[in-house]
């Protein structure tokens, strides 16, 4: 039986965890911290929908295939582990409040129609018939009804779970130093603990993963930016979508709190919160929804999401080490993202054509 050894216990090395477990192949995952208490944590649960069939690009079609997987996902690992992820179709809503805002948003409904995604066009009565307390700044608005959402920390206990029961083994607070070779082959991965060999390895560290293989010579422009993220809870949540404006949204929950995201940060490896990206959020979410000033201010966190150059994850094999993959850079998502990662990467490492093609994603597209 292969051992493959995945290096990197956030969403992207458990799902992947997932998905080769049950290709009946051999896991060992190294994590350097605790499983999943890092971006993959952090994040709002957000899963937009896509059309992998008409995705024009590949990133399009992963959206697609992991939107359809996702849900799959959900229904199979609370089977298998009791653990309900919280999967939830609520539909989001994208906004504008400018007249710059709504050329672009006019623009992102062609681009999403093209790939035969369901867009509903809103009036401004449709739009306050729908969210009531909605801003009067909000001038237009779109439905996107497939969209969805999960609980981050629930799906990745689920996964961690699964993975468990399917005989993964992990290893956490086991730091991989380097990679060791030998003749253009990984042979181990060297921790504080000593060094952990394998068949193949796979780099799925987030934010870390440059430097890992850097030393590699392999160049990946991948860097940690910081996004925090603000927690509010109120009796009754006023909202039912998830609002989406530009880079920032409000994620409503069954259990009356809301999450308010988030700040994209350029601090290097700083994870604290600060009190200008707190009041930036909150500032945001009483902008576009008034009655949330009433919330409570619950607490605020902040994750380091891998940030590559170009805007695109790192996917697939190395071309300098045989037994080298890599799926890392997935920036703001992660989880979104997560399910076809692990679908494209356990094809190529069992040496299979991959449904997406993955020349995009190249790992050495800049070595």
């Amino acid at each position: 039986m292969s051992e493959v050894v995945i290096v990197g216990g956030g969403v992207i090395g458990l799902s992947l965890a997932y998905e080769l477990s049950s290709h009946e192949i051999d896991v060992t995952i190294l994590e350097r911290s605790a499983l999943g208490k890092e971006a993959s944590w952090a994040g709002a649960g957000i899963l937009p929908s896509g059309n992998p069939e008409k995705a024009s690009h590949p990133l399009g079609q992963l959206v697609g295939h992991s939107a359809r997987l996702m849900q799959e996902w959900s229904e199979q690992l609370q089977k298998e582990t009791a653990i309900d992820n919280g999967y939830l179709r609520c539909g989001g809503l994208e906004l504008a409040t400018s007249k710059n805002d709504v050329s672009e948003l006019n623009h992102a409904v062609q681009g999403w129609r093209s790939e035969g995604l369901v867009v509903e066009d809103l009036s401004e009565e449709e739009l306050r018939k729908t969210e009531p307390a909605l801003s009067d700044d909000v001038i237009k608005g779109c439905r996107l009804p497939d969209e969805a959402q999960l609980r981050n920390p629930r799906h990745l206990k689920a996964l961690a779970s699964a993975c468990l029961k399917r005989g993964v083994r992990f290893r956490t607070g086991a730091m991989v130093t380097e990679l060791l070779t030998q003749s253009g082959r990984i042979t181990a991965a060297k921790t504080w603990d000593g060094p952990v060999s394998g068949d193949q390895f796979v780099v799925t560290s987030g934010a870390w993963s440059a430097a890992l293989l850097d030393s590699l010579e392999i160049k990946l422009k991948i860097r940690p930016v910081r996004g925090q993220m603000v927690l509010l809870r109120t009796d009754h949540v006023p909202f039912q979508h998830v609002l989406l404006e530009g880079s920032c949204y409000l994620v409503p929950r069954p259990d009356g709190r809301i999450l308010v995201g988030s700040t994209e940060d350029d601090v290097g490896f700083d994870k604290r919160t600060t009190p200008q990206g707190v009041h930036q959020l909150l500032e945001f979410a009483f902008h576009l929804v008034p009655d949330l000033r009433d919330a409570h201010f619950e607490r605020a966190w902040a994750g380091l999401r891998p940030g590559s150059e170009d805007g695109l994850p790192y996917l697939g094999a190395s071309s300098q080490y045989s037994n080298l993959f890599v799926a890392a850079g997935h920036f703001r998502s992660g989880l979104q993202l997560s399910a076809a990662t692990a679908m494209v990467m356990t094809e190529v490492i069992l040496n299979r054509p991959p449904t997406v093609d993955l020349e995009a994603f190249s790992v050495e597209r800049y070595s």
